[in-house]
């Protein structure tokens, strides 16, 4: 029988077995249009050319999928702009051919939630990735897995590569683009509401109630919808068996339940009728809104520096933490007791907590917001001495 080497040659087709010089796509696939008879057809559409070699064979599937075993070759590895599989057996070609599948999947939920490809957004996905680099990884870590648990499903000593037996995990294929779109317009939401919410704790104009409520009100309804988009794409990632993303999906409606009951007790409203002037409503209410932002379960501030950090605009990213520490720095001026001081200190000491060391605002910076504000209310120190002491 013809040699994988000597087949490819009798076509001028050079195959590199390092996997990183492949020939064109195309030529493989032109072995299949042309009157072989050692090219056989399986029973759901597929084409094989079997060779001499136990597991050399080139497999041509009915999505145009090329797959290509080869036992010399130097890795296993898939490639989503050709379409193409390259691996040394058949149990490796079976979680090669899944994670190219489900990273389409991926791909195209991306698109569907205008997370990839549109202006002013990643191109492709391998741009996403790099700048999404933990969610890039969580999805890696879950593609992998599905991988594996596809290869399972080949004999690793099998002389035939059937992408038949795959079509359990084709079947995961809609399901789990679904909860990549259900989640990324989720995660939008999120930060959007994040944005906006920085954008209102670093704007130093007077306070306003009716623009306040309409907040809230817009901040509701985004919420709502977000929690109905994480559950989505958690029953999404539940039916496919991606229990990483599951539970991920499961922190992410956690908070928002927990962030609307802890501020629930806190959104104190004055009533204008209880208030003899527009003058002293407006005082309440700014006053009001300070003492909201100390409150224990308020996470009002750490969610705002989440959202400056996660900022891709690096000016965009200057400017408002520039805002943002000025802000703080406003508020402790305008504290009535050195008590309330001490409680900003405190949740200013908290921003550690949603921060890293190669974060824009980062420990060192929060460091210098509390120098800041101390050297604004220095009539704090007595008090501090005493707390420490």
């Amino acid at each position: 029988m013809t040699t994988l080497g000597q087949l490819l040659r009798q076509q001028g087709i050079e195959l590199a077995l390092d996997g990183q010089d492949e020939p064109a796509d195309s030529a493989l696939r032109s072995l299949f249009a042309r009157d072989c008879p050692a090219i056989e057809s399986d029973a759901d559409g597929s084409s094989r050319l079997r060779l001499s070699d136990q597991n050399d064979q080139i497999v041509l599937t009915t999505d145009d999928e090329l797959v290509v075993v080869h036992g010399r070759f130097g890795q296993d590895r898939f490639d989503l702009a050709n379409k193409s599989v390259r691996a040394r057996t058949t149990a490796k070609a079976a979680n090669q051919l899944t994670k190219l599948r489900l990273w389409f999947a991926v791909t195209d939920g991306l698109k569907q939630a205008h997370a990839v490809g549109k202006p002013g957004k990643p191109a492709t996905l391998t741009e996403w990735m790099q700048q999404h680099e933990e969610e890039a990884q969580r999805l890696q870590r879950q593609v992998d897995a599905m991988g594996l648990a596809a290869e399972k499903t080949h004999n690793l000593s099998a002389l035939v590569f059937e992408p038949a037996l795959l079509s359990e995990f084709r079947q995961r294929e809609v399901p789990f683009r679904t909860a990549i779109t259900a989640y990324h317009v989720a995660d939008i939401m999120r930060l959007h509401i994040l944005s906006e919410a920085a954008k209102r704790i670093t704007r130093k104009a007077r306070f306003d109630p009716q623009e306040r409520d309409q907040y809230l009100a817009r901040k509701d309804k985004l919420s709502q919808r977000a929690v109905q988009l994480y559950t989505t794409a958690r029953d999404c990632f539940n039916q496919v068996g991606a229990s990483s993303l599951v539970n991920h999906c499961e922190e992410m409606i956690a908070g928002y339940a927990s962030s609307t009951k802890a501020a629930a007790p806190s959104d104190s409203r004055v009533r204008p009728e209880l208030l003899p002037t527009i003058g002293m409503l407006a005082a309440a209410h700014e006053n009001s809104s300070w003492q909201k932002l100390l409150e224990p379960a308020d996470t009002t501030l750490q969610n705002t520096v989440r959202a400056i950090n996660g900022m891709a605009d690096e000016k965009m990213r200057g400017n408002l933490e520039a805002h943002f520490a000025a802000h703080v720095v406003s508020i402790a001026r305008r504290l009535p007791s050195p008590a309330d001081v001490v409680r900003l200190l405190s949740k200013v000491e908290e921003l550690k907590s949603v921060v890293a060391a190669d974060t824009h605002i980062n420990p060192a910076r929060i460091d210098r917001y509390r120098g800041l504000i101390l050297r604004e209310r220095s009539d704090t120190l007595p008090l501090l001495g005493r707390t420490t002491g």
